[in-house]
């Protein structure tokens, strides 16, 4: 039977907010998930909230060039997550062991930045790199940078995330 889709009035929705969506599988006892496919998007685009999660989810599954599109069959065994990323905060700091100390483990996401380089993890990614120093290193080298890189240009963002997955659907704040 046909469905007509539901209208969505777009005005509505918040503008500016940053969605990321993540497609995990179970991997291995040792590695119980495996990323098959994260994509953030900039807060900058300035568009309702539902069409940056709607266009992400599609780009993240087909579009980002890293990965190979999902299959029907790992879309089956998939887990589905959607994080809506809160404003990012800029952090102060003088040099690197400044930096270091305001980020306590598992409190929020990290923007990394220097000149054209960017990367930024998300709060969850606390889970394994635990250390303030791991976490930094790591960041650095998705930027595309030596994990020993550093410089007076650097800038650095925090944020925090709501987090919904395909099953409970429950929000978790991180």
């Amino acid at each position: 039977r046909s469905r007509k889709p539901p209208t969505l009035e777009l005005e509505t929705f918040p503008i500016g907010l940053a969605s990321t969506e993540g497609i995990v599988r179970h991997a291995d006892d040792r590695w119980p998930i495996a990323l098959l496919h994260r994509r953030v998007t900039t807060a900058a685009k300035r568009r309702p909230l539902v069409l940056d999660v709607a266009g992400n989810a599609y780009a993240t599954a087909f579009e980002d060039r890293r990965f190979k599109p999902v299959t029907a069959e790992e879309f089956r065994q998939a887990a589905l997550s959607i994080s809506i990323l809160s404003e990012p905060t800029p952090i102060r700091f003088a040099d690197e062991a400044d930096l270091l100390r305001q980020l306590p483990p598992g409190h929020g996401g990290l923007i990394f930045q220097d000149g054209t380089q960017r990367a930024t993890f998300l709060p969850q990614v606390w889970q394994q790199l635990r250390a303030p120093n791991d976490f930094l290193r790591q960041l650095q080298l998705k930027a595309g940078l030596t994990a020993t890189h550093w410089s007076t240009t650097i800038l650095a963002w925090r944020y925090f995330t709501k987090t919904f997955a395909r099953g409970a659907l429950k929000p978790t704040a991180t």
